[in-house]
């Protein structure tokens, strides 16, 4: 009896740290500052191939979701960007084959083609082209960091 309780205990140890361990967002090397500023870079970069930043973006740290049991944030960033290939077509036919020589590679939502992902090496992002009933002449550029726990967390 007094083995079967030792060997219990020990199972219940073991699946506390491993569900301890399963609660914890992997661990990022970089400050909260080093990773907005990562991120602010890679908007950056992409909203320079469409046009220029206009203000009505956002940006913020939030907590990760409780439901997935991690422990951490992440961080999210939307710029809004005037330009004139706010259509998806239009980006298509002019400034995508430029892009795709330079070694972007795009992935598109088969749900919304509006929305797709732009790629490369160290940069990935989603574009939101409007929709042409709107007639406005931006897009919307979005990158972030996944749930993660930074240096200073």
């Amino acid at each position: 009896m007094r083995r079967g309780a030792g060997v219990a205990l020990v199972a219940l140890l073991a699946g506390l740290l491993v569900g301890v361990a399963g609660c914890s967002a992997p661990r990022d090397d970089r400050t909260r500052a080093e990773i907005e500023a990562d991120v602010q870079a890679e908007i950056a970069e992409v909203a320079a191939l469409f046009g220029e930043i206009v203000p009505g973006g956002g940006a913020g740290w939030y907590e990760c979701d409780p439901a997935w049991d991690q422990s951490g944030e992440n961080y999210y960033q939307i710029a809004v960007v005037q330009t004139e290939y706010a259509l998806y077509e239009d980006f298509i036919d002019e400034l995508w084959p430029g892009l795709e020589d330079d070694g972007w590679t795009l992935d598109q939502d088969e749900i919304d083609p509006k929305d797709i992902g732009l790629r490369r090496p160290g940069v990935g992002v989603r574009v939101r082209f409007i929709d042409p009933v709107q007639e406005r002449d931006v897009v919307s550029i979005s990158t972030g960091v996944g749930c993660v726990r930074p240096a200073d967390y």
